[in-house]
């Protein structure tokens, strides 16, 4: 089809993007209802199983995880996500991953952590820095590595572009620790872990769930958290690094809480 100037390749349609005339692969655009629209970005995904999703820079970001050894990141370049491209994120051992994690980096490329685990063997931190917006290309750092076993994590950068992680580390079934670590660089190919708080859970129910960090005043962290015994807590960094903090209970229950996030 020909519109004006723009001529498109057989299979292509012309479509108006708000502002110009672009070649899209799609021959409609989907009905919306008053409330929205709902646009199935993946057929695979196991029903039950998480997703991570950030938005920002005009575009999306969602996490999925399609069977036990691999997990997918759809992309969009707008919030309707009516068109997606998605990268296959493999891991070798993946399992017991609860709480894989998304966001962007300064301009735009997302940032992806996730658990790569063989229980009763080796637990592992992986964090994929992508260098283009759809993922296509990337580095994966392993940030941790050992037998001890690690769960739930968020993801953040810093005033400097570097990524901030912070996961769960369950060092015995009695005691468990509440980790963040501090890319030095932007590629995270180093960086420091810090034990920022530490506690009992009651038996295999976690201490730190639903976990969530952003930055806040002087570049630092503030990081937020549910649990079986306090309820949600939020613990506020006093340094950049988080050697030293506060703990807030700002919902003190006694059961174990769905959920929390910092923002």
């Amino acid at each position: 089809d020909t519109v004006g100037s723009l001529s498109c390749e057989i299979g292509q349609f012309p479509r108006w993007m708000g502002s110009s005339w672009e070649c899209t692969n799609l021959a409609f655009t989907y009905p919306t209802d008053p409330v929205g629209a709902v646009s199935l970005v993946s057929a695979t995904a196991r029903v039950g199983d998480p997703a991570s999703l950030v938005s920002s820079f005009g575009n999306l970001a969602l996490l999925v995880e399609p069977d036990e050894s691999n997990m997918n990141l759809i992309t969009c370049p707008t919030s309707s996500c009516l068109e997606s491209s998605t990268a296959s994120l493999t891991t070798s051992n993946y399992a017991f991953s609860r709480e894989d994690a998304v966001t962007f980096d300064s301009i735009g490329n997302p940032i992806v952590v996730w658990m790569d685990s063989e229980p009763w063997s080796t637990s592992e931190v992986k964090v994929r820095i992508c260098s283009t917006r759809n993922c296509s290309s990337g580095t994966t750092q392993t940030i941790a590595s050992s037998p001890i076993f690690k769960d739930g994590a968020s993801v953040t950068v810093d005033s400097n572009n570097n990524p901030v992680v912070v996961y769960e580390e369950f060092i015995t079934v009695t005691t468990a620790s509440l980790i963040a670590y501090f890319c030095a660089t932007s590629d995270c190919s180093s960086g420091t872990s810090v034990v920022v708080h530490s506690g009992s859970p009651q038996g295999m129910q976690c201490r730190y769930c639903n976990l969530s960090v952003t930055i806040g005043t002087s570049n630092k962290p503030v990081l937020s958290f549910s649990s079986d015994l306090i309820g949600t807590g939020i613990f506020t960094c006093a340094t950049t690094n988080c050697s030293s903090g506060s703990l807030t209970v700002v919902s003190a229950e006694s059961e174990w809480r769905p959920g929390a996030t910092v923002s």
